[in-house]
């Protein structure tokens, strides 16, 4: 009699076994290192909040929204720029950015108004535990700095593990009571206000470096000075609105500082080289060019220089490769430090430029003021430019559906995969047995009715005799119904 065959466990299910085992111990949930660093270049745009802007300008309030300390705009936000801060690989951040903007409105008798604020210098703070918008508030019963203001509806998890540059576009900014403070009652603590967007160029930390040799000045040359103005602040807006539609460029080595754009001093000049003779007539040459472009708009500014006749200054340019003078300004200079100054001189059109601007403004018009900072001394650097950062990288719902998803799986998601490989595992494991047990019946029954048939003839050979005594297993057709999961 033949004894059923032991029932062992399938390798196949050790394996699933280990395979479930493996995706939980090799694959880890997400964690980003904590690498620390700072922040420097970026810009915040921020609108505030569109009816409170437009109430101000509006007939009511009758008043003003002014731009101050390189501050611009940028689709119909504010822009603040020059980013400066830390950043951790986890997400938590700090960066506070440069710029104000002034509302007033509601004049009085004496010429004071009685709706004045002013915002500065606003600060996004992201933490394991809340995010918030901090800013400089200057109103008529006091100044106050940084001053909790609103709520933003960002993690820090959206922020982790960047290492160029962290960005966030349109989060939610939520009045807090601080902030509600400043609009008198108009706007109350919850109530949205204009969503904002920001960047931050990011810079490992690393060790200070050993100190430099100290060098002779006299070998030094000096550092080229630089030029500041930004045309006129209504002309980029047109610029970029919906007229217009259109946009600037950069090049030739001129730079863009959000509400200027910076030319650099195009000819080298020695250590104690005079600007300025003792007629105060002088001049400065200066590099790089700015195009403007829209819907009939095709304008390039390029290669300005600087002239300066007594107590009058002219700013000309090459315009479409005709050399005109723009902009004219009284000179107000500050030496201080090695670095001859000239800081937002008021300026007004000339009437050779009147038609560079299509007739939109006339001669004698202000427009936006300009800057000079020339170097006299080696090593000394002109003033900083507003430092925009780098362009956020933004990728397109489509660009993201045809990519995989790099995320690591987290932990419940691997159980539960697991799970699945288990429960799976042990149904096999359970059809493997009730097959092998359906074939051990087959060959005992097969055995028991064949040793109670008498042999038909004698003259079988020996080996006949074996062969016949040997049950034979289950066909595949029988093993199968046996065992099929629909009969269970």
């Amino acid at each position: 009699m033949c004894r059923p065959a032991e029932v062992g466990t399938p390798r196949a299910f050790l394996a699933l076994i280990g395979l479930a085992a493996g995706l939980i111990v090799v694959l880890p949930s997400p964690a980003f290192a904590e690498e620390e660093h700072t922040v420097s270049g970026g810009r915040l745009d921020w609108g505030v909040r569109d009816s409170f802007v437009n109430y101000v300008s509006g007939p009511i309030a009758q008043g003003n929204v002014n731009l101050d300390e390189g501050l611009s705009t940028h689709s119909g936000a504010f822009r603040f720029h020059s980013a400066h801060g830390d950043y951790s690989g986890t997400g938590q951040l700090r960066i506070s950015y440069q710029g104000s903007v002034h509302f007033t409105g509601h004049q009085q008798d004496d010429g004071s108004f009685e709706l004045d604020l002013r915002l500065s210098n606003p600060t996004i703070d992201i933490t394991d535990s809340g995010s918030k918008l901090y800013v400089d508030i200057d109103r008529p019963d006091g100044s106050f700095d940084q001053v909790a203001f609103a709520e933003l509806g960002i993690s820090s998890s959206a922020t982790a593990g960047q290492s160029t540059t962290v960005s966030a576009q349109t989060v939610g900014v939520t009045l807090t009571t601080e902030g509600a403070e400043s609009f008198a009652g108009f706007y109350h603590p919850g109530e949205e206000l204009a969503p904002l967007s920001f960047t931050g160029d990011l810079t490992p930390i690393e060790p200070e470096p050993s100190a430099a040799e100290p060098t002779d000045d006299s070998t030094q040359q000096l550092v080229a000075g630089a030029l500041d103005w930004g045309v006129r602040t209504t002309w980029r807006e047109f610029i970029t609105g919906d007229i217009a539609q259109g946009g600037w460029r950069v090049d030739h080595g001129a730079q863009d500082g959000g509400a200027v754009f910076r030319f650099e001093e195009a000819r080298q000049r020695g250590v104690g080289e005079e600007i300025l003779d003792q007629d105060g007539q002088g001049a400065l040459a200066f590099s790089g060019e700015v195009s403007f472009y829209g819907n009939d708009i095709d304008l390039s500014i390029s290669d300005p220089d600087i002239t300066f006749n007594a107590h009058v200054g002219t700013l000309s340019a090459l315009v479409d490769d005709q050399r005109l003078p723009l902009v004219t300004f009284s000179p107000d200079w500050d030496h201080t430090d090695g670095l001859l100054q000239l800081a937002e001189a008021e300026t007004s059109l000339s009437e050779e430029a009147v038609e560079v601007f299509n007739g939109f403004y006339q001669a004698g018009e202000p427009m936006d003021p300009l800057s000079l900072s020339i170097p006299l001394e080696p090593g000394v650097q002109p003033t900083a430019l507003p430092n925009l950062g780098s362009d956020p990288v933004e990728v397109s719902p489509a660009h993201q559906e045809d990519q995989p998803d790099s995320s690591v799986p987290t932990l419940p998601w691997l159980l539960a995969i697991a799970a699945i490989i288990v429960l799976g595992a042990g149904i096999a494991l359970r059809f493997a047995l009730r097959r092998r047990a359906a074939a051990a019946n087959d060959q005992d029954r097969s055995h028991t009715e064949q040793s109670q048939i008498e042999p038909q003839s004698s003259s079988l050979s020996e080996s006949d005799a074996e062969t016949e005594e040997k049950p034979q297993p289950p066909t595949q057709t029988e093993s199968a119904s046996t065992t099929h999961p629909d009969k269970e």
